[in-house]
């Protein structure tokens, strides 16, 4: 157990810090945009405009960070963060200006930090050659708590007081910068050589991980239109900022039962039986918050975030690490993140419009009707082959 403990400790402190500014940044991100005079809209097509230029350069991060030699992925994280501060430091100075401006600041900020995401999964597996992997469920679990602490936090304090949007994500940064700078990353996750190949060829070597990216993209654009409406959805349900800060740190915190509780999960079941497992409940996520009418039920919604988000986060990791040769695990987080990035755009964008042409009912409808297409894809893979020999049985 105390071999462990350093390397589960210290990685858990950065996946903190990551999850820590993105219940910052992307969660509040849609009231404080609305507080800065920018319709719903508009909202949702700069969040779907991030989120798409995240997709464009994620593969680029990651086949770098899959490459021997320079730049190592330290040295790609750290340009990622000094990017961020760039982006975060001026939408601080934009914000008393308000309107389009500090909006596109923003979002660019939100941008730049989603391309931390695959590398700080993929740095899970990469923590030392020679000592013991760090435990991520016990880490992605420790991410789940601060992401619950800081959106808590933030609800009950950010009604009038939307400044600390932009305080927060250059107050998280620092830490972000300092424990990157200390964490004992190699020089880079594949071996001496390097396949040169475009994503399609990347990706017909696994059939059965491009059904599961389906799958997801699916099933996450239901929880694309919870998440970053979730101001909207609160306010339906008779509730304001605090409402939602409540109910969104209460999700984080049933996800630490799986969290916690993987190894035991894992030795029952395949992460792909798991992945099936969690398109179900997205999909009962989804119908349940489309059928209720008060904060009480919204509350009792979160329970699902359990066997939704919380197996999937885990799971997902796991079937990338046993379906994929080492040399392409980093493509293989990074075209993960791509397909949650397209489901935010997708959530994003056509959410907005619907709920502002449509109202609430056609947003719920649209994200129960996707994360059920995404439900049917995850149950295919299911009867589809290995891509390769792995430890794919419980």
């Amino acid at each position: 157990m105390k071999k462990n403990l350093s390397p589960t400790l210290r990685y858990a402190v950065m996946q903190g810090l990551l999850w820590a500014n993105v219940a910052a940044i992307s969660g509040y991100l849609n009231p404080y945009l609305r507080d800065r005079g920018i319709p719903v809209t508009v909202i949702g097509l700069l969040i779907a405009l991030s989120s798409v230029g995240g997709a464009l350069l994620q593969p680029l991060t990651g086949q770098l960070a899959d490459r021997p030699g320079k730049p190592t992925l330290k040295q790609i994280m750290l340009g990622i963060l000094g990017i961020f501060a760039v982006f975060a430091s001026v939408t601080a100075a934009l914000h008393h200006g308000g309107g389009l401006p500090v909006a596109i600041a923003c979002c660019l900020s939100m941008l730049t930090w989603q391309l931390l995401t695959p590398l700080v999964n993929a740095a899970a597996l990469v923590d030392s050659p020679t000592a013991e992997q760090p435990n991520f469920p016990v880490a992605r679990g420790i991410g789940s708590i601060t992401y619950a602490a800081v959106f808590f936090s933030m609800g009950q304090l950010i009604h009038g007081r939307t400044w600390l949007v932009p305080l927060s994500m250059l107050v998280l940064m620092i830490p972000m910068i300092l424990t990157v700078l200390r964490y004992p990353l190699p020089e880079s996750r594949g071996g001496q050589t390097v396949r040169q190949e475009n994503g399609g060829f990347f990706l017909m070597r696994y059939p059965r991980y491009c059904m599961i990216l389906l799958g997801c993209l699916g099933v996450l654009i239901g929880h694309s239109v919870i998440s970053h409406f979730a101001i909207q959805i609160v306010e339906a349900h008779g509730g304001q900022e605090p409402q939602m800060g409540a109910a969104m740190a209460l999700a984080c915190l049933m996800e630490l039962p799986v969290m916690f509780g993987f190894g035991v999960l894992r030795k029952r079941f395949t992460a792909l039986q798991m992945l099936a497992a969690s398109s179900v409940f997205y999909v009962l996520k989804c119908i349940v918050t489309w059928m209720t009418t008060t904060m009480t039920g919204f509350y009792l919604v979160q329970l699902f975030q359990m066997p939704a988000f919380a197996l999937q986060a885990v799971s997902a990791v796991l079937f990338i690490s046993q379906e994929m040769a080492p040399e392409d695990a980093v493509k293989g987080q990074t075209w993960f993140s791509m397909a949650t990035a397209a489901a935010t755009i997708l959530g994003s964008a056509v959410g907005g419009w619907l709920f502002d042409t449509y109202g609430m009912d056609a947003l719920m409808r649209f994200a129960t009707i996707a994360s059920a297409c995404g439900m049917a894809a995850t149950f295919t893979a299911l009867g589809m082959r290995p891509s390769r020999k792995s430890p794919d049985t419980p």
